[in-house]
């Protein structure tokens, strides 16, 4: 083999290295990052589903608030029972999303929590209806109004007590499932920094791994070339000296081999003229 194919394979070699090295990069980034972002997307979407129920959630507390502020005056307690209702069938709806959500956001338990919550706000829910049912008739107006509400909030509390203490839970519930995906969201951005200083590193690596073999390579090159040279050299001078026992090897450079046989032939020659003289 010539030193230019030498060259050239040892060229494609470093070259195989490289491109192996930027795709198994590549690959092992690619990866990393599918599931990273998998991770991230999923939390932020649980995350936001948890907010938006909460959030509903709150307002009908506030609505039942409300309700009960001004139970004796008809006009804004049908206002109220009107919101009310719509929250409460909002907050209903936001529930079966999560139970039958197939998106892979929440867990097994995390899915029977909400069967249970749903459970709670069914309850609740038909416990403040009973009390909508109850003093849906009751209609004052101006201090009267004032007067019937203090009279009859106590009583329509109490009698809403296990309703409201059904849905602690599920306010707890929430914030404990929506602190674990928030610490996943957390945990999906510290791994994107985390990633980004991992794949600086193995470019790195892979960049001083390839230069150290093509160091190694170029060095191998070098030797053989140049202590071949040195031997022919040698061999050389010793022939012009009248040593004819030297012989030229084959070196296995085809540059260096044909300057070999020339010099063999050389000798060859310089044998017969010597021959013929004796």
């Amino acid at each position: 083999m010539n030193i230019k194919k030498r060259l050239t394979v040892n060229f494609l070699i470093i070259w195989l290295l490289f491109v192996s090295s930027a795709a198994a990069i590549t690959y092992l980034i690619s990866e990393q990052s599918n599931t990273v972002d998998k991770t991230i997307a999923q939390s932020t979407n649980a995350v936001s589903r948890l907010n938006d129920l909460l959030i509903q959630l709150e307002k009908t507390r506030r609505y039942e608030k409300e309700y009960f502020i001004y139970i004796g005056n008809l006009t804004k307690k049908k206002k109220y029972v009107r919101e009310w209702t719509e929250s409460i069938n909002n907050v209903s709806r936001m529930l079966e999303f999560l139970i039958k959500e197939k998106e892979g956001l929440f867990t097994d338990a995390e899915h029977a929590a909400f069967r249970q919550w749903k459970e709670a706000t069914s309850f609740y829910s038909s416990e403040f209806r009973k009390i909508i049912d109850e003093y849906k008739d009751l209609n004052y107006v101006g201090e009267k109004s004032e007067e019937a509400s203090k009279e009859w909030t106590v009583k329509a509390n109490a009698a809403i007590k296990d309703g409201k203490n059904a849905l602690r839970p599920v306010f707890s519930g929430i914030a404990e499932i929506r602190k674990k995906k928030e610490s996943q969201l957390v945990w999906g951005r510290s791994n994107m920094r985390e990633q980004a200083r991992f794949m600086i590193y193995l470019t790195i690596g892979a960049t001083v791994f390839a230069a150290i073999v093509m160091l190694l390579l170029m060095r191998s090159i070098n030797k053989s070339i140049v202590q071949n040279l040195r031997d022919l050299s040698d061999n050389a001078r010793a022939l012009t000296q009248g040593d004819f026992s030297v012989h030229f090897s084959p070196t296995g450079v085809e540059e260096l081999d044909e300057l070999a046989a020339s010099l063999n032939k050389i000798k060859s020659k310089l044998l017969v003229k010597r021959t013929r003289r004796a």
